[in-house]
């Protein structure tokens, strides 16, 4: 990826992790009808995200691993899963800001037919401020790279 264009520096920060034509299976089953509300609460209660950005050149990684999801709800068009997890770290600029806490953001949408295999079809990141406004590439990487583990 390159960091240093300045479409990167100025466009919202967002990394996909799946071409748009791929898909990953898991080993979940896709379940809906009558027991869709107990399995999306099963999926918010049981799924984690396990995600460390690493910097080979400095020598630096950020763990934003999530212990479970923030929420899991359908959307409202394809009738797909989007598991939403959270990881909230200091910002860049000082306390009262509204980027003085940023929220790194990842979405997992998952697809797949009832009785199936669910699969995962698309996985961002994105990073909000405290306001929720989405941050550039700029912005992120100064953050990510003031967030080491």
């Amino acid at each position: 990826m390159d960091t240093s264009s300045s479409w990167f520096l100025c466009s919202p920060f967002r990394v996909d992790l799946l071409d748009p034509k791929d898909s990953a299976s898991t080993p979940v089953k896709y379940l809906g009808g009558s027991q869709d509300e107990a399995w999306l609460k099963h999926l918010e209660e049981n799924l984690s995200s396990s995600w460390i950005v690493i910097n080979p050149t400095r020598k630096k990684a950020v763990n934003l691993s999530s212990r479970r999801a923030v929420s899991v709800q359908r959307h409202w068009l394809t009738g797909d899963v989007q598991v939403r997890f959270g990881t909230v770290t200091a910002g860049d600029e000082g306390r009262g800001s509204s980027k003085e806490l940023v929220e790194c953001g990842v979405v997992v949408t998952c697809c797949g037919k009832e009785g199936g295999e669910m699969h995962v079809r698309e996985v961002c990141m994105v990073m909000e401020d405290m306001e929720g406004k989405g941050l550039n590439g700029k912005e992120s990487v100064v953050i990510l790279e003031g967030s080491n583990v």
